[in-house]
């Protein structure tokens, strides 16, 4: 069984959950009501069965941003199965020359990841191209099927953004990795004002969001927000319009952090998720809190070592030794490395250091005792 096979038995699922809702529902109607329909062509049937929310991941989400696109539009979707049927083959998202054939794109030399993140991206993005030849969007488009609609896109933060928890002593950061873009469609009766996510000028963005949530990070390279411009400048309808680059401002209201508003050009989002473009800073506090470990237990295997000598039976043995190692050698020379280091880029730090206040604090303290033992021994 291929991906499209395995995809035409999960949506077909999906049809049949749909319908079986449906008839639960005329069947709530009664018979009697249903007959009278029926014989009376001048009595409609009132019943709707109206989708306002829609969520999804994976293959899923795509399914969600075509479907959603199409009611809030009124356009065809006949281009998501074409999507399915013709590009769903594995054998032509392989990351090789057959991949690029007919795109006007470079080959990767050597390849970045095992399928073809630029193909699935542009195919995504035609599509919903395609979509609008039907009917083209609007921004005040009155929808018949739907006055109210959201879209819930699932995508995961790989290297995670960092969220500040207050604590009783102090304030420290977790990484949040789940990450959800948000999609809308609302009429000015429902919303206040008219609003459209799925309109023409956004499709660029919808199709990051559904190749995001479509891939695993073996098989596809990270998906970065400004590799899409590559990919953009193939569609005459979005070369030229500033509000369909990476860097438009009118898509930074799906960032949920203002963190993200910021260094929008330093992430990535892959599968779900998000991967800083430029590494270094985050490596480095991954070092940084690697080191400050570290020298943390350094720094009690030195209080170890220091009471040890006020046993009256000292232990022996290798135990005792690698302390006595880690205490009084490594300790003080960790220290000065972690703490020199926390002090320079607290000073010209731009973004929160992403240490825990309590063991920099500590680790200086120790530092400190080290200083003044070393130099009374001198």
């Amino acid at each position: 069984m291929d991906l499209r096979e395995a995809d035409a038995i999960r949506t077909f699922r999906r049809l049949f959950v749909y319908k079986q809702m449906l008839a639960e529902r005329i069947k709530d109607a009664g018979p009697d009501h249903l007959e009278e329909a029926t014989n009376n062509s001048d009595t409609a049937v009132r019943t709707a069965f109206i989708v306002d929310i829609l969520s999804g991941t994976s293959a899923g989400g795509i399914n969600a941003i075509y479907l959603a696109k199409a009611l809030a539009n009124d356009q065809k979707i006949d281009q998501l199965k074409d999507l399915w049927v013709n590009e769903g083959d594995i054998a032509l998202l392989l990351n090789d020359k057959r991949s690029v054939m007919g795109l006007h794109m470079v080959n990767q030399v050597p390849p970045q990841s095992l399928l073809n993140s630029r193909r699935m991206y542009y195919k995504l993005l035609k599509s919903l191209t395609d979509m609008e030849k039907y009917r083209p969007s609007q921004d005040h488009f009155q929808s018949p099927y739907v006055d109210e609609l959201d879209l819930f896109i699932t995508t995961t933060d790989i290297a995670g953004v960092p969220v500040p928890l207050r604590l009783l002593d102090g304030v420290v950061y977790e990484r949040r990795h789940r990450n959800v873009f948000h999609f809308k469609y609302g009429k000015a009766e429902v919303l206040g004002d008219d609003r459209n996510d799925f309109r023409a000028a956004l499709n660029p963005f919808l199709a990051f969001a559904a190749r995001c949530t479509s891939s695993f990070p073996f098989a596809f390279e990270p998906m970065r927000l400004c590799d899409i411009d590559e990919v953009v400048d193939l569609f005459g309808e979005y070369r030229h319009d500033l509000l369909c680059r990476s860097d438009s401002t009118e898509w930074q209201r799906f960032f949920q952090e203002g963190r993200i508003h910021k260094y929008r050009s330093d992430y990535s989002r892959q599968n779900n998720g998000i991967l800083p473009r430029n590494t270094d800073f985050w490596a480095n506090m991954r070092l940084l809190r690697l080191l400050s470990r570290v020298a943390f237990i350094c720094n009690i295997c030195f209080l170890l070592a220091s009471l040890d000598q006020y046993l009256p039976n000292p232990p022996e043995g290798q135990i005792i030794s690698t302390i006595i190692v880690l205490g009084y050698i490594l300790a003080i020379l960790v220290n000065v490395v972690v703490n020199g280091w926390i002090l320079v880029a607290w000073a010209f730090r731009k973004r929160p250091l992403d240490i825990p206040r309590w063991l920099w604090i500590i680790n200086l303290i120790f530092l400190v005792v080290q200083l003044v033992i070393l130099f009374i021994h001198t």
